[in-house]
């Protein structure tokens, strides 16, 4: 070793190191001196060495065989290793080796000091020295290399620090990060579900609904606007409101626009005949500036027929109760008249003229006391129990009922009855309900005149069906639309709501014929016209399943005597 390199200069690096230690969030750093091993079985050459180091304030401990460098690396722990010499039991070498074999120096720097060759030196950096010197050791190089790998290591340990307290940190950052995208995705699922239920709600909504812009674009609407209009949700986004709902007006909300808050109003889509309610809602943002319209449309084309259709009866109720009144009141005198002119056909010769006459008066009285007590029987309405009924005759009397009409609307009237027809069972007020409605009904089409016809007979002539009979109704009028026969007896369905229809009158008809266990259909006639086929279950297959009361009556008696 060189004697005047025993006094080096100060190295910089202080009295102390700064150590950095990762503690917790933050870097934390402590001053201790730098650890170093010197390993050299010379031991005046280690002394020298020791106390250079120690000048410099590092801690040295020092070490002079294997077995010694190995408990030394195990206690101090050292941040620096200094191979100054060859030792008895292995080469510089595979000192160098066993020293990165194990544990406890496999990261600690070190300095490999011998006379070295280029193959020594290869050998060494296989083994894992990090620097080395050749010897004999100048000392101010021995502090530089000392120094500058201290630096190194302490600078590779806090930049360790560093990524791991990084990791960390970027550990509990991606951690809140998750847990906060798991938060946002459970509340989106939420929102989404929400979302679902009221979209599900919208489109459950008897009443259509559209949500309009400021201006009156749809911006949304509800499936019931399919129902009500035709149109598919989709279809009438974008378009304006007052096309959808008033064919070309100015939209209804239009007043809201003043500052009305609700608008409730009527109106008539007469596209697809139907009576509208409106009530028109403005959508305000949290600063009371409007946003657009909510609209609630509701088909009120049925409860303003039932209403009127209630009227009507009302008023049927009330000139009921005046026929009745009338009817009352005529058929005595009328009786009177009858019987006066019996009377006098007993003073003037059989066959005479006096006596045609005198008969006429008797038959023309009889005819109108029969007339109107069919007319107070139609009118009181009084519910009669099923029974046998001959619907020829029941057509008879209807027509003659509905004669005067019939006459003044320029309709010529057939009446076709098979004599071999057998009865029906039924209801004779409901039965003739269905005629009157389904003559009233050919009456209404044919506004300019026509022909009537009324045939009755067995099922087999008219509707290939023999345990049936078969009524039919048949006009000369326009006939029945494509459009219209598939609604025919729908509930309100008419096609003379402007002259003041209810379409009651068929849906009624096919409810009574139905309830007696029959059919109704509609059909066109080749060449003009209408005809309604109501087909009914004959008398005497009736009786057979209905067992007649009084038989079973008496011989339920005979049963309980025996």
């Amino acid at each position: 070793m060189r004697r005047e390199n025993l006094h080096p200069q100060p190295s910089g690096l202080g009295e102390e190191h700064q150590v950095l230690i990762a503690g917790g969030k933050e870097f934390m750093r402590i001053q201790r001196p730098a650890r170093i091993l010197v390993i050299d079985d010379s031991t005046k050459d280690c002394v020298q060495i020791c106390q250079t180091l120690r000048c410099d304030n590092y801690q040295v401990e020092s070490a002079a065989s294997e077995s010694e460098a190995f408990a030394r690396l195990a206690a101090q722990k050292p941040d620096l290793i200094l191979l100054a010499g060859q030792l008895a039991e292995l080469d510089g070498v595979e000192m160098v080796r066993s020293l990165r074999a194990d544990p406890a120096g496999r990261q600690v720097p070190i300095i490999f000091c011998a006379n070295i060759n280029d193959r020594t030196k290869a050998a060494a950096f296989e083994a894992g020295a990090d620097d080395f010197l050749n010897q004999p050791i100048n000392i101010i190089e021995l502090t530089a290399r000392v120094r500058s790998l201290l630096a190194l290591k302490f600078a590779r340990e806090e930049l360790a620090a560093i990524d791991r307290t990084l990791e960390e940190r970027v550990t509990d950052r991606t951690a809140l990060l998750e847990q906060a995208l798991h938060g946002q995705r459970e509340l989106l699922i939420e929102v989404e579900e929400a979302h679902a239920l009221l979209q599900s709600t919208f489109n459950a909504m008897t009443d259509a609904v559209i949500v309009t812009d400021p201006a009156g674009r749809i911006t949304q609407a509800n499936g019931s606007v399919t129902t009500l209009f035709g149109r598919r949700p989709e279809e009438v986004i974008g378009d304006y409101c007052h096309w959808l709902l008033a064919e070309g007006q100015s939209c209804p909300h239009t007043p809201s626009l003043d500052g009305e808050t609700v608008v409730e109003r009527e109106t008539a889509n007469r596209a697809r005949d139907r009576l509208l309610s409106l009530r028109i809602s403005r959508i305000t943002d949290a600063e009371n500036q409007l946003i657009g319209f909510i609209h609630v449309i509701r088909d009120i084309t049925r409860q303003r027929a039932m209403e009127r259709y209630l009227m009507q009866a009302e008023r049927m109720s009330l000139a009921g109760q005046m026929v009745s009144a009338v009817a009352h009141e005529v058929a005595t005198p009328l009786s009177v008249v009858a019987n006066i002119a019996e009377m006098l056909l007993l003073d003037v010769e059989p066959g005479s003229q006096i006596a045609l006459e005198l008969q006429k008066i008797v038959t023309q009285v009889r005819r109108v006391t029969h007339m109107m007590r069919s007319l107070l029987g139609f009118v009181r309405g009084t519910p009669a129990p099923f029974a046998s009924i001959d619907l020829a005759q029941l057509a008879r009397e209807t027509l003659d009922l509905m004669s005067y009409e019939l006459r003044k609307a320029r309709i010529e009237v057939s009446l076709e009855a098979v004599p071999t027809t057998p009865p029906v069972w039924g209801d004779r007020s409901q039965l003739q309900q269905v005629l009157l409605n389904l003559i009233t009904n050919a009456r209404q089409a044919m506004k300019e005149g026509g022909r009537l016809l009324v045939r009755i007979g067995t099922a087999v002539s008219i509707a290939e069906d023999p345990r049936a009979v078969a009524l039919v109704v048949e006009d000369s009028g326009p006939g029945i639309e494509p459009e219209a026969m598939s609604r025919l007896f729908d509930f309100f369905f008419t096609t003379r709501s402007a002259e003041g229809g209810t379409g009651l009158g068929l849906t009624i008809t096919k409810q009574i014929v139905e309830g007696h266990g029959g059919r109704i259909k509609a059909e066109n006639v080749p060449g003009g016209g209408a005809r309604f086929t109501v087909t009914l279950p004959a008398a005497f297959l009736q009786q057979q399943e209905r067992p007649n009361s009084a038989a079973a009556i008496v011989r339920t008696s005979r049963e309980e005597k025996s």
